[in-house]
């Protein structure tokens, strides 16, 4: 499960999409609605382009009334998410829409921080630290990201860097545990690993 007291995030792509309210889930059962917040989690701190919603929305090509539809759906996630307060709430920018959210509203930005500070204690060199940030990281993962969602958005650029992170988060993890002498505890990480990237070379 996620780790207890880093804050729960409303917002969770690090598998299947989910949204939740404290510890409970909201359903969100229109696949437009599914398709577009799962591309606004996805892309967050940056905004969906327009060309990128519309792709993502429809991937055999969009209607002559997409751009209406586009708003239409915007507003229906805005309402979503703005059921029980402010944040995280979606904003129109120049070039598309964003997602205006703190990074730990979203199970990906939680996992991003931690394995940045990782990185750092693993340079220092603190293994220990950077073991246990791991850790804590690759607790985030129920799976690939956005398991359940179409094509179009589980290949999505941002889909591969945020997997090809959770493999170097890994890899990094059987280092610190190699270091420490617990290859134990890097064994069932790799495994499942394994299991979400069999054709990943560096496993």
């Amino acid at each position: 499960g996620a780790p207890r007291g880093a804050g729960r995030p409303r917002l969770l792509i690090l598998g299947p999409l989910s949204l939740r309210r404290g510890r409970t889930p909201v359903p969100v059962t229109s696949p437009m609605l599914r398709r577009l917040l799962g591309l606004l989690a996805l892309k967050h701190p940056e905004p969906a382009t327009q060309r990128e919603i519309t792709d993502v929305l429809w991937p055999s090509g969009p209607p002559s009334s997409h751009q209406s539809l586009v708003h239409t759906y915007v507003s229906q996630v805005r309402r979503l998410l703005e059921q029980d307060g402010p944040s995280p709430g979606v904003v129109r920018t120049p070039v598309g829409y964003l997602l205006e959210a703190p990074r730990n509203q979203i199970d990906l930005g939680h996992f991003d921080e931690l394995l940045d500070q990782a990185e750092r204690l693993h340079r220092a060199p603190d293994p220990a630290s950077a073991h246990e940030a791991l850790t804590q990281a690759l607790r985030w993962w129920r799976g690939p990201v956005l398991a359940d969602a179409d094509p179009v958005l589980r290949q999505h650029p941002a889909a591969v860097v945020a997997n090809e992170r959770r493999v170097r988060a890994v890899l990094l993890h059987a280092d610190t545990a190699l270091l420490l002498r617990r290859p134990e505890e890097a064994v069932p990480v790799l495994w499942d690993m394994v299991n979400a990237e069999p054709l990943h070379e560096g496993l």
